[in-house]
């Protein structure tokens, strides 16, 4: 008996969705930094930034702000790092300072950008209007004070002090 394949849907590398992403940035008129590096096989392929800090930073066209992006390819799960970092970010956002995060691929963006008022809907690909998929993680009861927002930041402080010293 022989046995046929079944075709498979390739997954998206999340390298390719954020070339994908910054493309879109640039082409609105963003600019955008990249964070990280790569580097030949063989070596440490960390990226060498501060853990959790976003794949991407934008500052984006008329007056719209900063966002941060994670880029992720579908399927792809945040660090405690990274949840943290987002947990920062939206508690800046809620506080009006023209601060935005974006977790996911190149759809979540368009999605983020459409709504920012920075792309219209009818000039965007029908499958980059799909639904993300992903959600933002609960950010808590937590309110966007300055008091807040130094509170987080100095707890991710601590953790990292202390990851640090595990591994020293």
């Amino acid at each position: 008996m022989r046995l046929h394949r079944v075709a498979t849907v390739p997954r998206t590398l999340e390298k390719t969705e954020q070339g994908a992403g910054c493309q879109l940035l640039l082409t609105i008129g963003a600019a955008v930094y990249v964070l990280g590096t790569r580097r030949p096989k063989g070596e440490d392929q960390s990226t060498r930034q501060t853990p959790g800090i976003s794949d991407v930073i934008t500052f984006l066209p008329r007056t719209k702000g900063v966002l941060f992006w994670e880029a992720k390819a579908a399927g792809g799960r945040m660090s405690p790092e990274q949840a943290a970092f987002r947990t920062i970010v939206t508690l800046c956002a809620r506080a009006g300072l023209g601060i935005h995060h974006v977790l996911g691929g190149c759809n979540a963006l368009t999605d983020t950008l459409s709504t920012l008022g920075l792309l219209k809907e009818t000039r965007v690909a029908h499958d980059r209007l799909e639904a993300s998929a992903f959600t933002a993680p609960a950010v808590g009861e937590t309110d966007a004070t300055p008091a807040a927002i130094q509170a987080v930041g100095a707890q991710l402080g601590r953790e990292q002090r202390a990851r640090r010293r595990r591994t020293a």
